[in-house]
C-alpha cells in the first residue's frame, strides 16, 4: 500500500465526520388518500451532508390542575439532523419540502420534518424516522 493510500485510509473517517458523507434525497408528494408517493417532477439527488443522531430527552406535559401538572413525563428521544453546507444547498435543483425522504447509508429511512436556516446560508434538516413497512 502506498503512503498516500495509508494516509487516506486514516483521514477518510475524520473527513466524513467533519464534512459528512453521501446522502440521497427522494422528493415525495404527500396525499391524504394515497400517502407519500415519489414526485415524478423532481428527480432524486445525492449530496454530501453531515448526518447526526444524538440521544436527548423531551418533556411530555399533561393536564394542569391548579398549580401542578398531572401526567408530566420525560422520555428519551434521538434527534436526527442533516446539516447541509451552503455551497451544497445551492446545488439542489428544487426546493425541499416536509415529507421528502432522506436515505442515509446504514440507517433507516427518514423524512424531513423541518428545514431550519443556519449561519452563513447552511441549512439543518430535522428528520423523523419513516414508518417501517412490514
Amino acid at each position: 500500500m502506498t503512503t498516500f493510500a495509508q494516509a487516506w485510509s486514516k483521514a477518510r473517517p475524520r473527513l466524513d465526520q467533519i464534512f459528512g458523507g453521501s446522502v440521497q434525497i427522494i422528493p415525495m408528494i404527500v396525499s391524504q388518500r394515497k400517502g407519500a408517493q415519489p414526485d415524478p417532477a423532481r428527480a432524486p439527488v445525492t449530496i454530501q451532508a453531515k448526518f447526526t443522531l444524538k440521544p436527548d430527552t423531551d418533556d411530555i406535559q399533561g393536564i394542569r390542575k391548579g398549580s401542578r401538572l398531572e401526567s408530566f413525563s420525560t422520555v428519551q428521544v434521538a434527534r436526527a439532523e442533516l446539516s447541509i453546507r451552503a455551497d451544497v444547498w445551492s446545488t439542489i435543483p428544487y426546493a425541499l419540502s416536509d415529507g421528502d425522504v432522506v436515505v442515509v447509508p446504514d440507517q433507516p429511512r427518514f423524512s424531513i420534518s423541518t428545514i431550519r436556516p443556519f449561519h452563513l446560508g447552511h441549512r439543518v434538516l430535522v428528520l423523523v424516522v419513516e414508518e417501517q413497512q412490514p
